[in-house]
């Protein structure tokens, strides 16, 4: 019996990109973001998109220090999300990532794959982060781009 265990190495893992939209389906299945038969689960996805928009609003609140540049960002996200453009609010999701230096979580990322998870979770991350505006006092105010 081998007991020699493979050194780790200091390189990164190097990241690779789902092979197929069944299996980010077959990821999201057992995440227990979508059902069985592959519709979103409301409950699951309603705890995830709380959970990511509360981490997602405090690293905005971090990243923009300047009370309009943040007013401005949240424009955008309600702008592409009032013209039903669920998947350009998530490609502004990962570029806020980037600029966070910030990964977008898996699950999120996942996602992308399923148009109606996306549509789901979109809109609960939306009504939740008009909620953490509004709570932080920028309620419904537009702001000049």
């Amino acid at each position: 019996m081998n007991t020699k265990v493979k050194p780790q190495s200091d390189t990164p893992r190097e990241h690779r990109p789902i092979q197929s939209a069944a299996s980010a389906r077959a990821k999201l299945v057992r995440m227990g973001l979508l059902d069985n038969d592959g519709s979103p689960d409301i409950a699951a996805m309603t705890v995830l998109a709380d959970i990511y928009c509360s981490l997602f609003f405090d690293d905005l609140r971090t990243l923009y220090d300047k009370e309009q540049e943040l007013r401005s960002t949240y424009n955008i996200f309600a702008e592409l999300f009032d013209r039903q453009e669920y998947n350009s609010v998530m490609i502004l999701l990962a570029v806020q990532h980037d600029f966070m230096f910030k990964p977008l979580p898996d699950p999120v990322c996942l996602l992308v794959g399923d148009p109606a998870a996306v549509d789901v979770f979109i809109s609960l991350f939306m009504d939740r982060l008009t909620v953490y505006m509004a709570e932080a006092g920028y309620e419904n105010e537009k702001v000049p781009g």
